[in-house]
């Protein structure tokens, strides 16, 4: 019984971040996102210095390019959203996409979700 109680628990967490996950992924198509690419850029952008080159989805391309001071790469990056910011020769990267993001705080949302849904009163 507890086994089974423990997978229906786990299922039901792992629908809510799945729904999570979607949200994020649809705030691509809202009036922000201008602005929430661009700060993550600029964040990258800040922890690499001023010769720091911007990877992007060919979808975000035209965004990017619009920001001053930012070199943008060329060639486009497989991704939901973000960016992903190097060092002219690639030795040092920050990965501020929107998977990295999300699977950096992934345990965290879980276990909210987890005393959210099934804590004791």
């Amino acid at each position: 019984m507890k086994g089974i109680l423990s997978e229906a628990k786990e299922e039901n967490s792992a629908k809510v971040l799945d729904d999570i996950w979607k949200r994020l992924v649809q705030t691509r198509e809202g009036k922000m996102y201008e602005e929430i690419l661009k700060r993550m850029i600029e964040e990258g952008v800040n922890g690499i210095g001023a010769r720091a080159l911007v990877y992007v989805n060919s979808e975000d391309m035209k965004l990017a390019k619009k920001l001053k001071g930012v070199k943008v790469a060329d060639s486009a990056i497989d991704c939901a959203g973000g960016a992903i910011v190097t060092t002219p020769n690639g030795r040092i990267r920050i990965d501020n996409t929107f998977e990295a993001n999300f699977e950096e705080r992934k345990d965290e949302m879980r276990k909210s979700i987890f005393d959210l849904l099934f804590k004791k009163v």
